[in-house]
């Protein structure tokens, strides 16, 4: 059987009949249902009784767990007492976990152990409501990556103050905000955190994150109040900054975007709201600096603007800012994002005006830079 085989209701049965070590060569485990096969644990460890002894030496026989287990996902009706029915005495080579589908009357049959799990990594839990998990929790001493993505009904504070994670690099944490969870944050991974995903109600909350001078990858997917100006002087020290996501700033002129070229020289991708420049009067040539920066890719946001758009003066401005664009990705307002131009190739264009306007600008763009090259 493949490392990496779907397992289908009919093969419960073959599986279980095998004799152990059951699943040997098992990588990758997503199981998210629980009425079609025997108990998850018993799949894994295998059909033997949980704390057998050998019949010669009355010494307890190593539990036949899969020596290359590292990704593990539970989901849908798959209990979190199936985590604290494992033997303590399991020695987990988990790297990355992902928790899903939980209620809030999961709770843990016992303690998870002080070590449970000590090389995660990565840890995901989707859930409208996180598993009660009984202190102490876990603390992940190798955890590199938490993602949080529905996190109304996860006391956040709790989870991040319990973890013991000094090495932790990303977060992500939605529908969950409050400047205590990034101060918390900023005080224990400033030095450390290099992504952060998130949404929140107002800029003033992301303060504390001035702090994390390390982070290459910002993503703010929702906020009710971004004045792009603040958000320049929060952003001041991220210095190494190369993904940048901020599409509900909407006030973005020419003058913002130089500074914000200016302020992050190292940036690949910046995803922007480009309503407010395509809206306005653009101003003279003259009055946009030419910069040497890396930018390779744009992701736009922008409502249709009410008059038209000189698309040649408005490439010039962005050419002279990124010289060495090569995509503009149209991405809306709410859908799917729609790839418009990779490369020299125009695909999936659509009658829209943002297409027609920033599939010109590209063209004209990639002309400039055609001519440099001569």
């Amino acid at each position: 059987m493949g490392s990496r085989e779907t397992l289908q209701p009919h093969v419960w049965d073959i599986l279980l009949s095998r004799p152990q070590p059951l699943l040997p060569n098992l990588e990758t485990f997503r199981f998210s249902r629980t009425t079609l096969g025997p108990p998850f644990e018993q799949l894994l460890l295998g059909n033997a009784r949980m704390s057998s002894t050998s019949e010669a030496a009355g010494t307890p026989r190593p539990l036949a767990v899969p020596a290359g287990l590292t990704h593990l996902s539970l989901a849908m009706t798959v209990s979190a007492t199936m985590l604290s029915r494992f033997p303590p005495e399991v020695d987990f080579t988990l790297e990355h976990l992902v928790l899903a589908g939980f209620t809030a009357s999961d709770t843990l049959h016992r303690p998870l152990d002080h070590n449970f799990l000590p090389v995660l990594r990565s840890l995901t839990i989707y859930s409208d409501a996180v598993p009660s998990f009984k202190l102490p929790f876990p603390p992940f001493p190798g955890l590199r990556s938490l993602m949080l993505p529905s996190a109304a009904y996860i006391n956040v504070v709790e989870l991040l103050r319990a973890l013991q994670s000094p090495h932790l690099e990303s977060i992500l944490i939605h529908k969950s905000s409050g400047k205590h969870i990034y101060q918390l944050i900023a005080k224990r991974w400033s030095s450390t955190l290099t992504s952060f995903d998130v949404d929140c109600t107002t800029l003033k909350d992301l303060t504390a994150l001035a702090e994390c001078t390390e982070l290459q990858t910002f993503r703010l997917t929702t906020c009710r109040t971004f004045p792009i100006d603040d958000f320049l002087v929060l952003a001041s020290r991220w210095t190494v900054l190369r993904t940048l996501s901020i599409p509900t700033a909407s006030d973005i002129s020419l003058a913002a975007l130089t500074c914000l070229a200016r302020q992050f020289p190292l940036l690949i991708v910046g995803e922007l709201d480009l309503t407010h420049l395509i809206g306005t009067l653009i101003p003279p040539i003259h009055e946009t600096p030419l910069l040497e920066h890396n930018l390779k890719q744009l992701l736009l946001h922008s409502f249709p603007p009410e008059k038209e758009v000189d698309v040649r003066l408005l490439a010039c401005h962005l050419d002279r800012l990124f010289p060495r664009l090569d995509e503009i990705r149209y991405v809306g307002r709410t859908g799917a994002p729609v790839k418009i131009w990779t490369g020299r190739v125009a695909e999936g264009l659509r009658f829209d005006p943002n297409v027609r306007i920033w599939g010109e600008v590209l063209r004209v763009i990639f002309e400039m830079q055609d001519r440099r090259r001569i």
